[in-house]
This record gives C-alpha cells, sequence and structure tokens, in this order.
C-alpha cells in the first residue's frame, strides 16, 4: 500500500476510534489526512469526507431506525425517570418508548 492510501486507512481508523471517546478528536485525524493528500491524491480527500465517521453514523443510524420502524420494533429512547405516559403508544410517531435509566 502506498503512502497516500496508508495515510488515508490509519486516519480513518483513527478518527472512527476517536469519534467514540471524545469526537471533537476526531476531526485532527482527518484534518491531517487532508494535508497529506492534497499534492498527491485529491481523490483521496473524497473519501476522507465520505467515509469519516461524520458521514458514516448518522447514516448507518437512519438505516437502523427505518429499518426498526419497519420491521414495527422501534422505540423512543429516553433517559430519565419514566413519566405516567410511559407505557403508551406516541400519538404521533405510533412506537413504544424505552429507558435507558
Amino acid at each position: 500500500m502506498d503512502m497516500p492510501r496508508a495515510a488515508l486507512v490509519g486516519s480513518l481508523v483513527l478518527a472512527h476510534i476517536l469519534f467514540w471517546v471524545f469526537w471533537p478528536l476526531a476531526l485532527a485525524p482527518l484534518c491531517v489526512a487532508a494535508v497529506l493528500l492534497w499534492s498527491r491524491w485529491r481523490a483521496g480527500i473524497l473519501a476522507a469526507v465520505l467515509l469519516s465517521p461524520f458521514n458514516l453514523v448518522p447514516v448507518f443510524f437512519f438505516a437502523w431506525g427505518a429499518g426498526s420502524y419497519g420491521l414495527g420494533t422501534a422505540r423512543l429512547m429516553t433517559y430519565g425517570e419514566r413519566g405516567p405516559e410511559f407505557g403508551n403508544l406516541d400519538r404521533v410517531v405510533r412506537c413504544y418508548e424505552s429507558n435507558f435509566g
């Protein structure tokens, strides 16, 4: 693997790891990859943008939500104490709530 592709793969892996730890830090490896790739491999910058966690994570969660809604297993995820209406079907989105604690 040549240097531009290795830099792209390494920065994407690091960006995905840092995204889940502390998301603003994930911008640093992507910026470093953009600087390294700018003069040699401009298509790599497009790949870094499209494969970055800032694009892939929302697409993944949207697809997950759309799939679970289509299967009838969707839940409104909430935090905190349960309210008196917790077990009722939501009138707008037509699904039940689920609580994290």
